[in-house]
Order: structure tokens, then sequence, then C-alpha cells
């Protein structure tokens, strides 16, 4: 048993175990002996069971209260990648704009779950900033949503804040919708060609052929490489598995050796048309494939990440071997191939 000061009061305080279980508090005494006897006295009674132990009750946080101490450990953790942060990030916002982030995480079950509507504001292209109007959230979204909340409840019962594990189905991964075909992309490419910048039309090619994420196209460095193998390597990417080389088609290799004239660098291969750039190389072609697509008659809606579900598809098709695809395309798991 303990029995100490605290500053600015003129009380001593107890602190001491009994049945493994912490009681600290003041003795309501002043002097040594005093405090001694008391605290004591108190200890024997809760041994003898002849006083209640009172028990504090914890209230039980909202999903929204939650959120931010998973957010705090997500961020702390050095185990989630840059990538899943972000995800965990955007579901947590989703959730936030749903009825489930003012109820107690003990009584969300699967039933409210699978009846809660996810949404999210519409953002406006120009200013960047969400208008006042709502839509409710696709497939996608509201998976990373429900991802995200599976989650976030394995993280409340491993933390003792809720009893049990909570198991809710998310469904199916829906099928990759739309393809660039070899006519669209004769269209595309024929668009781009008449276009200010000829990076659109190679960063188009380059997807087309070798089934990339765009993001690792836009951050091709020309020391990465190798113009007689026909070769170029991935640094990093969205999982550990991007890391690999990318094999050059003959029109690639003939077109990306003709835009930089060969040149092994260093330096991006497609360096940013502005010196205000934040990363120093091209990280969008949104506008200008978009403006391809309609003056060339097609459906707007088609984005450029339709040629790495062009390449899978069709990869897939000829080959039949899931492994060599996942491998080509950066996969890190087969689940991920599941689409093609």
């Amino acid at each position: 048993m303990r029995i100490y000061e605290k500053p600015h009061s003129p009380f001593k305080f107890y602190d001491f175990h009994v049945d493994g279980k912490r009681y600290r508090g003041s003795t309501k005494e002043t002097t040594q002996k005093a405090a001694m006897k008391a605290a004591t006295t108190y200890r024997d009674k809760l041994v003898t069971g002849s006083v209640r132990r009172v028990t504090k009750t914890v209230p039980i946080p909202t999903l929204q209260q939650f959120a931010s101490t998973f957010l705090e450990w997500a961020q702390a953790s050095d185990t989630l990648t840059p990538n899943t942060l972000r995800y965990y990030k955007y579901g947590v916002r989703l959730i936030g704009f749903s009825e489930l982030a003012c109820v107690p995480i003990d009584q969300i079950d699967a039933k409210l779950i699978e009846m809660t509507r996810f949404v999210r504001p519409v953002i406006d292209r120009r200013t960047r900033k969400a208008t006042a109007e709502w839509v409710d959230c696709k497939t996608s979204y509201r998976q990373q949503a429900q991802r995200t909340l599976r989650v976030m409840l394995g993280k409340a019962t491993e933390w003792k804040s809720l009893p049990a594990r909570v198991s809710f189905a998310i469904g199916e991964t829906p099928e990759r919708d739309g393809q660039i075909t070899p006519e669209i992309e004769a269209i595309i490419l024929r668009e781009l060609s008449g276009y200010r910048t000829k990076c659109s039309w190679l960063v188009v090619m380059t997807l087309q052929d070798t089934g990339a994420r765009p993001s690792e196209v836009f951050g091709m460095r020309l020391e990465h490489i190798k113009w007689a193998e026909r070769k170029i390597f991935i640094p990093k990417g969205k999982t550990k598995a991007a890391k690999r080389w990318l094999n050059m088609t003959e029109r690639m290799h003939r077109e990306l050796s003709t835009w930089c004239h060969g040149s092994e660098g260093p330096g991006w291969l497609f360096p940013a048309r502005t010196s205000r750039s934040k990363v120093g190389h091209l990280n969008t072609i949104a506008k200008s494939f978009k403006t391809a697509c309609i003056r060339g008659g097609l459906d707007p809606k088609l984005v450029p990440y339709l040629s790495r579900h062009t390449f899978g598809t069709v990869m897939m098709r000829e080959t039949g071997n899931t492994w060599a695809v996942m491998k080509a395309m950066g996969h890190g798991s087969v689940q991920s191939m599941k689409p093609y």
C-alpha cells in the first residue's frame, strides 16, 4: 500500500490493489498515521466484502468519436502504407457523412450496416471544394466505407471497446466496366495527336501497352529505362508487388526513344509543364483525355484507368495465366484478379 500527497491538496491519498484491481483515492486525512489507518480499514472492508466495490462505467463512444482514435492509430502505425492510410482516411470521411456516425459502437450490428445509406458531396472541379449537392456513393465508394468500418470495429474489439467482433457482408467487387478497344484507342490517339502537347498521347499509348497504373506511368524516370533490353523499371507503387520491370512494345520503344532522344537521364520521362508542380512530373491527363473523347464522339465518361482494365482482360483471355498477368500488372493478391 502506498500513501502519497498531491500538489495543492491538504489530504493524503492511497494506492493499493485488491484481487488484481487497483484502487486509488483520497483518505480525507491530513496526517500520515491517520491516512494509513483509513486506507487500511477501507482495504480490509473490500477484502471481506463489507463494502460494495464501485466500478466506474466508461461511456461507450460513438462511431465518430472512435474514428478519431482509429485515425490516430493509423497515422502512428508503421505497418500501413501511405495508400492504405489514404484509403482509411477517405473511408472514415464517408462514414462521417452517414447515420452511423452518431451511433454508439456497441449498438452497431450487421443489419444496421446493411441498411445504412452512404452519400458524399459533389466536388466542384474548378474550386476543388464540396458543393451543397449530395449523391449516393457508388459501389466502390460504399465498399471503401464498409471495409474501413470493418477494420475500425476489429480494432475496437482488439482494444476492448467492444465485447465481440461485428461480422457483416460487404459483397462482391464489381466487374470492371468499359474497355478501351483498338477502335476507341485509335480515335483517342488521333484526337490527342493534335493536342498542344504530345505527353498525353504517349501516356495513353504506354497505359495501353503495359497495363501500368497511371501514377506509375506519370512517375517514370529516364534512368529506369533500359533501351537495349526494351524494359522500364517501376521502383515503387500501390503494393509491394508494384516494384517490377515492364516490357516495351515496338511502338513504345520507337515513340519514347524519339520523345526523349534516347536519353538515359537522370530526369522524368514526362516532366511537368510548369515549374510550380510539387512533384516535378506530369500527374494527370484527365482534361486532355476527356476533350479527346468528346471530339471523337466517344463516351465522355471514359477514363485513362480503363487502359489497365483492358490490358488485364485481354492478357487473361489470351494467356489464361493468372500468375503471369498478376505479376505484369503489379497486383499483390490473386483476389485483385477476379474482375478480369
